[in-house]
């Protein structure tokens, strides 16, 4: 048997199987046998040898493979230890070489997605070897460098005609990241060009004009002080139409007083300041006026009932029953909740008891008046109800009658940190903001009161109420 199994080996080792001689040589019976050992021996020289011209064409794995073999059948011979010392070498040639090129490629990847085309390829075309993967590369980075060439010089063409919004069309198109110079000056140069436009629209009264230009803008994620002021300016804009769309003509004329002083060559703010105050005084005046009562019948809930508050006809058949031309009575509540909105008590052990006012606009009076107040004070019913609005950042109080803001009387006001508020001399509220940063006002309880005798702050919360531990 055993001989069988040597001339087995010595049959593939003379027929140049190398691979087959040394799996039979593995057996046993062969390496105890001393003809075996002489022709393990062969297999190792044949497997050297082969390594050795695998190394020579550069086929690293192929004699890497062949050298453990031949290792394994002859051991550490000095052939075989040079061979490895060789091979080794290559190996470490080979894995470096690996490893500058996928750095190179990772550096002209960056390259590319900061729009530096030049130095991508300069990098690609300094690697000693190109992959398919380095040529692809190649090839991206060129098509990028001649869109982005192509987009910038149509922007430039628009810019120069005048015709910015197609020039930020073109250059939407050009990655935000890019940190080539030239395409950041060409951006800086149309975004001035446009606020500079937007600014003589604002002027002339174009405001279309400028609210479309500057949500042109909106696709190059500009942030610039400039525009960023432009941005609060053109929210004023929009805000005072809303209100004056609502009826809060003086909410209205405190938005364009904010812009006025930053657009002094534009007469129609002045002029639309002046027709909304007098919008306002004319509205107060109606509320003074005869007609003026109907508005505690007609919104008063006891009006739906058959037989109480009313003759004839109920305050919604009488609407239905007039001709078209004829306008809707005008409610003289104070500005309420869009939705009505229910108040929280929160009461904290060892620390006090709060009501929660959620919403934007809080209304505040006694108890018992006829305009249902959110937050009812226990005080003479005949005082009036006013309200707190949150404008952005800002908190505007109004009322229909003249309230005591700092021993000053005004119909609306701009409230600030610690501001002092009175319906009464003995009916008295304080304005504090805990955190400037905060959307979250609270009314302190001086000389009034709530049903509630133990709570003595009223918190008007934003979308969110947050509660610390300052200690």
């Amino acid at each position: 048997m055993i001989n069988l199994r040597l001339k087995q080996v010595q049959c593939a080792l003379t027929d140049g199987l190398l691979d087959e001689a040394y799996r039979l040589a593995q057996d046993r019976t062969v390496r105890e046998h001393r003809d075996g050992q002489r022709l393990r021996a062969k297999i190792a020289d044949a497997l050297t040898r082969r390594a050795t011209h695998h190394l020579q064409a550069d086929r690293l794995d192929d004699a890497d493979a062949d050298c453990q073999r031949a290792a394994q059948l002859a051991g550490s011979t000095p052939h075989i230890a040079e061979l490895r010392a060789r091979l080794d070498q290559a190996l470490q040639e080979r894995s470096q070489s690996r490893q500058t090129h996928a750095h190179r490629n990772r550096l002209a990847r960056q390259a590319l997605r900061a729009g530096r085309h030049s130095q991508g390829l300069q990098l690609l075309n300094d690697t000693s070897t190109h992959t398919p993967s380095t040529r692809a590369l190649a090839m991206e980075i060129d098509m990028h460098r001649r869109s982005t060439q192509q987009a910038a010089a149509l922007a430039a063409d628009a810019l120069k005609r005048g015709e910015l919004e197609q020039a930020v069309a073109h250059l939407a198109s050009i990655p935000q990241d890019t940190h080539a110079q030239d395409i950041i000056e060409l951006r800086r140069k149309l975004i001035e060009q446009s606020i500079q436009q937007i600014h003589e629209d604002i002027n002339a009264a174009r405001l279309p004009r400028a609210f479309a230009l500057y949500d042109t803008l909106g696709k190059l994620n500009a942030n610039r002080a400039g525009l960023n002021e432009l941005t609060y300016h053109l929210n004023d804009c929009r805000d005072a139409w809303r209100l004056a769309e609502a009826g809060r003509y003086r909410e209205a004329a405190h938005r364009l007083h904010r812009i006025a002083p930053h657009y002094p060559k534009a007469r129609w703010i002045n002029d639309t300041i002046t027709q909304l105050t007098d919008a306002a005084e004319h509205t107060e005046r109606v509320h003074q006026s005869p007609l003026g009562q109907l508005c505690y019948i007609m919104d008063h809930p006891a009006a739906q009932e058959p037989g109480i508050g009313r003759t004839a006809l109920s305050a919604s058949e009488w609407r239905d029953n007039q001709p078209d031309r004829v306008a809707q009575p005008i409610n003289m509540q104070p500005p309420v909740s869009p939705q009505p909105v229910e108040n929280t008590l929160l009461r904290i052990d060892g620390i006090g008891s709060y009501l929660l006012a959620p919403g934007p606009v809080t209304t505040i009076g006694p108890i018992s008046s006829k305009h249902r107040p959110q937050v009812g004070l226990v005080a003479d019913p005949t005082l009036p109800v006013f309200s707190i609005e949150r404008c952005d950042d800002d908190f505007i109080a109004a009322c229909p009658q003249p309230l005591r803001v700092n021993d000053t009387a005004a119909t609306q006001h701009l409230l600030r940190h610690n501001d002092k508020l009175a319906l009464t001399p003995r009916c008295r509220l304080k304005f504090t903001r805990p955190n400037a940063a905060s959307t979250t006002a609270v009314v302190q309880l001086a000389g009034s009161r709530l049903p509630q005798g133990d709570v003595r702050n009223i918190v008007l919360m934003g979308r969110e109420l947050v509660i610390a531990n300052h200690a």
